[in-house]
């Protein structure tokens, strides 16, 4: 938003109320405290999609510590306070324009590392902004590397005072053949030990997040994540572990950070917290004793009470690498069922109305685009020859479970191969490449092939070995470089795909010896249509469930085929059609 935009908005709500103050706080970050009165900075705005975007701090990195004060007046900045005057290697997710590289900087950290994801943003940053923003990425004591923050911890021993994430989000969704979410590998259970495994024995994580009392499902399922994150580590009590404290802000929703440390933390600390928290006017909703608690049940949270979380309006589970949808706070179908129930709709899952109406939309288009033309040409035909899908249902289901089969597995490698490649394009590059390779290379193969139920059956299991045993076999192969990963990528999806590949001209060419040539159009349109399908159910299951079930159904689908093709297809000539035999 545009600051003389906000400064009219503001002037409508109230106009008796003088709006510079709250644009200035808000130009100077979204968890400020109500008792900074000094000088407001001289920002620009990267604006990265829809409402998501990032401060460039005029000067910045040239800045004396006077003109950066603000920075220790931002409820982001808790963990600094705390770590003040032994605050000397920082891990910082998520560089943006650079605000956070600053607050390490004015703290006194005398290292600075920092993943920042887009390479577009550091060019704007340091480059093309590079006079304005006074290059922080450029500065002596920052080394910036761009890729998955989560790629890169994995591949140093280093630890740190300080790893600091915050407001790391992005409205965007890759979509090439799949829907991949590009921060969600950040939010996870996983993530989040290895946060803390990187930490050095009194350091501290720092995670911020929007949060308002009634709409509070991101900040409890960050502390939620956290405790359970904590607990995976061999902390038996997160609650000491763990402080949380938010700012009123200047929008509607407040700003909320979480605060953990592998050991717990002293008297010490928590009287500079509390001491702080006063003078900022920030509020504590963790521990009681800092200031107001309002909105979250947090003593429930950190318990991980189950029956607690069950009953909870939000989805508070702790994110998992296989089902890795933080920001999907809103239980998928449960949301929609209470809001049926209340009459209140704005209760539904906007995640799952939107993918609803996306299937929708697909189910539509294929009937007219693509199932309709084939229908009136069959009706152009004389009765006698005209193809009736009803009384050829194994060929239906066989060209039906290959196209909903071959893009359920898509969709789960890619999402799953993010964190191993280093970059959510890396990952649609070689997933998407080694799948149509391979599966053309198995195409190629098909006409000798002849022991076809074996192949298929070996595929059910590859799809079995790729959800379990694969993941073992990445994680032990983090350390190494990128070349390397992306060799062994294509060679772990090479099984896979040759067999997939094989699938559909096995198919084909058993309509045709079966005398069924008339079936083949019908079986193009069904294999596409159910694999457009495909995408949007296999995001539902994996909302709710998670990627290895997607791989599942993968299976699933497959075992269908298997099935379908047990025998010859109806109307075979003799010693041909067969799926399972020689097909010459």
């Amino acid at each position: 938003m545009a600051v003389q935009q906000a400064v009219d908005l503001l002037r409508a709500r109230d106009p008796a109320r003088d709006p510079w103050p709250i644009v200035n706080r808000w130009r100077m970050g979204w968890g400020m405290s109500d008792t900074y009165d000094g000088p407001a900075p001289e920002t620009l705005w990267i604006r990265l999609d829809a409402d998501a975007g990032t401060q460039i701090i005029r000067h910045g990195a040239d800045a004396a510590d006077a003109d950066l004060a603000f920075l220790a007046a931002d409820v982001t900045s808790t963990a600094h306070h705390l770590l003040r005057g032994r605050l000397h290697d920082v891990y910082v997710i998520g560089g943006g324009g650079g605000r956070d590289v600053l607050a390490a900087l004015y703290f006194g950290a005398e290292r600075v590392r920092v993943a920042e994801l887009n390479p577009d943003v550091v060019a704007v940053v340091d480059g093309e902004f590079g006079a304005y923003s006074g290059r922080p990425y450029s500065h002596p004591k920052v080394r910036l590397t761009v890729g998955e923050a989560r790629s890169e911890l994995s591949r140093i021993d280093d630890t740190f005072d300080l790893i600091q994430m915050s407001m790391v989000d992005t409205w965007a969704a890759s979509m090439a053949g799949s829907m991949v979410l590009t921060e969600n590998v950040l939010y996870t259970e996983e993530a989040f030990r290895q946060y803390l495994t990187h930490l050095k024995p009194d350091g501290m994580l720092s995670v911020s997040r929007w949060y308002h009392p009634e709409r509070y499902g991101e900040l409890a399922r960050l502390i939620v994540l956290t405790a359970s994150a904590l607990r995976r580590i061999g902390v038996e009590d997160p609650a000491a572990h763990m402080v949380v404290v938010y700012a009123t802000g200047t929008r509607e929703l407040r700003v909320g950070t979480v605060v953990a440390k592998r050991n717990p933390f002293t008297e010490t600390e928590r009287g500079a917290l509390s001491a702080w928290s006063n003078q900022m006017g920030f509020h504590g909703l963790w521990p009681r004793d800092l200031a107001l608690a309002d909105g979250i049940d947090v003593a429930g949270l950190l318990a991980a009470d189950s029956t607690m979380l069950g009953a909870s309006t939000f989805d508070l589970q702790p994110p998992t690498d296989d089902r890795p949808f933080f920001f999907n706070v809103q239980r998928p179908f449960a949301s929609w069922a209470d809001a049926a129930r209340s009459g209140d709709f704005g209760r539904g899952s906007k995640s799952t109305l939107i993918l609803g109406g996306l299937l929708a939309v697909l189910v539509l288009l294929s009937g007219a685009i693509v199932l309709s033309p084939l229908a009136r040409y069959e009706a152009l035909r004389p009765a006698q020859e005209r193809t009736r899908l009803r009384n050829h249902a194994r060929p239906v289901i066989y060209f039906a479970g290959i196209g909903l089969g071959f893009m359920w597995v898509e969709l789960a490698l890619i999402q799953r191969y993010i964190l191993f490649l280093g970059h959510p394009t890396f990952a649609l590059s070689v997933v998407l490449f080694a799948l149509l390779l391979f599966g053309g290379i198995g195409s190629a193969m098909s006409a000798r092939l002849s022991e076809w139920r074996l192949t298929t059956m070996s595929l059910i299991a590859g799809i079995g070995i790729t959800a379990w045993v694969v993941p073992m076999i990445t994680a032990a192969a983090y350390g190494w470089n990128r070349p390397a990963r992306i060799v062994l990528a294509a060679i772990l999806i090479l099984p896979l795909g040759v067999a997939m590949g094989t699938m559909y001209p096995k198919g084909v060419r058993a309509l045709d010896q079966a005398g069924l040539t008339d079936l083949i159009p019908w079986a193009w349109a069904i294999n596409g249509v159910a694999g457009v399908i495909a995408l949007v159910v296999g995001m539902f299951a994996a909302m709710e469930f998670g990627y290895t079930v997607v791989l599942m159904l993968a299976g699933c689908a497959y075992v269908a085929t298997l099935w379908a093709s047990r025998r010859p297809f109806a109307g075979s000539r003799p010693g041909g059609g067969a799926l399972s035999g020689s097909s010459g």
